[in-house]
């Protein structure tokens, strides 16, 4: 019907989400857990709370999403790093404990193909010895899953580790 809108796709309702973050362009990373960007603001420094190598994200001018921080004593950097975009256009989440709150808002709104009847009973779970990071309950039962934070990957295969 002409004049109604596509629907969302899960990528699009996830950047809707991070709206509030500052983009920057990327420009060079000083350490493991640091890097330098440009913002509208001006040249800015910015905790990456994630040491992978990231060689085929962190390339020169990558638009990098970033968290402002609050201001606290010891700390060096005003922003975290959230996330970076590829080249191939997906956002690919570089802030590895910011993973689970993804996989929980794609949850949330049965997003995920398979689990779409799937509901989070509990976040961090103790389950037969080993914590989970999510219970669910689905038509199939119970059971525990554990997200982990892919920065590399192919056009449909993600690969942890990803040193």
């Amino acid at each position: 019907m002409k004049g109604t809108p596509a629907p969302a796709t899960r990528e699009t309702l996830y950047r809707a989400s991070l709206s509030t973050l500052v983009p920057a362009r990327f420009l060079s990373r000083p350490n493991r857990f640091k890097v330098v960007g440009e913002t509208a603001f001006g040249t800015v420094e910015a905790y990456l709370p994630n040491p992978g190598r990231l060689w085929e994200l962190l390339l020169p001018e990558a638009r990098m999403l970033l968290e402002r921080s609050a201001q606290r004593e010891g700390r060096s950097t005003g922003y975290t790093v959230i996330a970076v975009e590829t080249s191939q256009g997906p956002v690919v989440m570089l802030h590895t404990h910011r993973a689970n709150d993804a996989a929980g808002w794609l949850l949330d709104r049965g997003m995920i193909p398979g689990w779409e009847n799937a509901r989070v009973v509990r976040r961090e779970v103790a389950f037969g010895g080993s914590r989970f990071d999510f219970l669910l309950e689905g038509p199939a039962g119970t059971f525990p899953v554990e997200v982990k934070s892919c920065t590399l990957f192919g056009e449909r295969m993600a690969m942890f580790p990803d040193a």
